[in-house]
């Protein structure tokens, strides 16, 4: 499974659908991938997700989005959130993190905890092998008036 592949399962989950059918319906997906697949899956997320977790500005509009905190968890809530809506919206995010804003209005979040639960569901895989998570917030925040000027938006709304 490559992205495009992982693009296609998240993108045909429809949006029309309650949180919970969409997330039974993405349950049901990935239980019934091979093992290889599932695991290639799982690979796919988790570049995503680093790839959010290696940029500057997105670790601060995390924290924006998320009333300035940031703790481990609501970091991987927010980038269920971000994956869990799409490959479009990743994709928005990515090349305008000011534009979470946007996204909030129309997809609520930035949390998405039961997108990581639903991705849990496919076929057990043994990690005991496996090298430890790579991802992991690597950038810093920034002082508040950078926030200001690089995130305005999203500064704006943080300070509601």
């Amino acid at each position: 499974m490559n992205l495009t592949e992982f693009w296609q399962i998240i993108d045909a989950l429809p949006s029309k659908l309650s949180v919970e059918k969409r997330m039974e319906k993405l349950g049901g997906i990935v239980s019934k991938l091979s093992v290889s697949e599932y695991r290639d899956f799982l690979t796919c997320f988790d570049e995503l997700k680093q790839s959010i977790a290696e940029r500057e500005d997105l670790v601060n509009a995390a924290y924006l989005a998320n009333e300035q905190c940031l703790s481990l968890d609501v970091f991987d809530y927010f980038c269920y959130w971000l994956i869990g809506n799409g490959g479009d919206v990743f994709r928005q995010a990515m090349n305008n993190p000011d534009s979470i804003v946007d996204l909030m209005c129309l997809h609520g979040g930035p949390q998405f905890e039961e997108f990581g639960t639903a991705i849990s569901m496919g076929p057990e895989i043994d990690f005991s092998n496996a090298p430890p998570n790579p991802c992991s917030i690597r950038k810093s925040l920034w002082p508040r008036e950078r926030q200001k000027e690089r995130l305005p938006r999203l500064f704006s709304y943080s300070q509601v």
